[in-house]
């Protein structure tokens, strides 16, 4: 337990002195990977470091998946500001002895820009879009270090950016933990982007790394009522530290109201979802106001299949 605390406060630690790196290093590019994803997530204010058990967390805190009870698909459309939309697909399996897998791709696009000379001359048209393939990796740690309630996760990502004709390729490594410290509240940490991009011609952007401490609290009430409560400190290079904060109301297990709010960001705040679930599959929709950009919209489907944690173990006897 002292080990797991200090773990925690190490990473606290880094978080309140990233600021003084990203001042150094001046401000980060490809901003599409701070973009939230997943209506679920977005509905409670993107408070996600510390949730577990679906796909979406691949996003937040790879080690998430640790927890994953079957295999789980998702998909993901935003209408994002100045007509982009945000696409994403995310996949992942688990299995019993070796941990869970996953992998996702994400596409941040908008129509072609029409594009002429100084003369007025047309010349054709030009693209814009920012494309990442992701692949996560995440397990439960108590046979390797011999901890109850802690996961890890990993996830290595392959980022594509093309504007105005010039591209931009490069990596980056997504590091995760996260530990159940009750039955009803869990802790996690995620350390998110930390890699390296090319240049834009002659312009040299970082990605923007970032760090995210978690806190979430569930309680379970009578006939499938179920709150959650979550809280989400952020710290990327070329911002100061960050809140967000998200609530999780299901009802029969069903219809999940949500809400949250992000605090200390520019033209995020308020954030609320509505979700339905029926057997395997659920459908999202998550609303945030963008300040001068007005309303974006998120929808959300996941559909969960293939035989459950419990059946693996059941068929190797355990």
């Amino acid at each position: 337990m002292k080990n797991i605390f200090r773990f925690f406060l190490v990473l606290g630690i880094g978080l309140a002195a990233l600021p003084a790196w990203g001042w150094e290093r001046g401000t980060t590019g490809a901003d599409y990977l701070k973009i939230g994803l997943g209506a679920d997530a977005v509905g409670m204010g993107e408070a996600y470091t510390a949730h577990q058990g679906d796909v979406t967390s691949m996003f937040y805190n790879p080690a998430g998946l640790a927890t994953m009870d079957s295999n789980q698909l998702a998909a993901t459309h935003l209408n994002w500001i100045a007509d982009m939309q945000y696409e994403a697909l995310a996949y992942a399996r688990p299995n019993v002895e070796f941990g869970t897998v996953g992998a996702s791709v994400f596409l941040l696009h908008m129509p072609p820009i029409p594009a002429r000379d100084e003369l007025n001359n047309d010349l054709g048209t030009l693209n814009v879009s920012d494309l990442g393939v992701q692949f996560s990796y995440a397990k439960d740690m108590n046979r390797w270090l011999g901890v109850s309630g802690l996961s890890g996760g990993a996830s290595l990502k392959i980022l594509h950016r093309e504007l105005a004709g010039q591209t931009a390729s490069g990596g980056a490594l997504d590091l995760g933990a996260l530990y159940n410290w009750t039955d009803n509240f869990s802790i996690g940490a995620a350390l998110l982007n930390a890699g390296y991009l090319s240049k834009f011609g002659s312009e040299q952007d970082y990605l923007p790394l970032m760090l995210r401490l978690g806190a979430a609290f569930t309680q379970e009430f009578a006939a499938g009522q179920k709150l959650i409560a979550a809280l989400d400190l952020t710290q990327t290079l070329d911002s100061p530290i960050k809140a967000n904060l998200g609530l999780d109301y299901a009802l029969a297990r069903i219809v999940h109201i949500r809400a949250g709010y992000k605090f200390g960001y520019d033209n995020d705040g308020f954030q609320a979802g509505l979700g339905v679930g029926w057997q395997n599959l659920s459908v999202d929709y998550a609303a945030k106001i963008m300040g001068v950009f007005g309303l974006t919209h998120y929808v959300s489907a996941s559909f969960g299949f293939g035989k459950k944690i419990v059946e693996q173990q059941q068929d190797r006897g355990q």
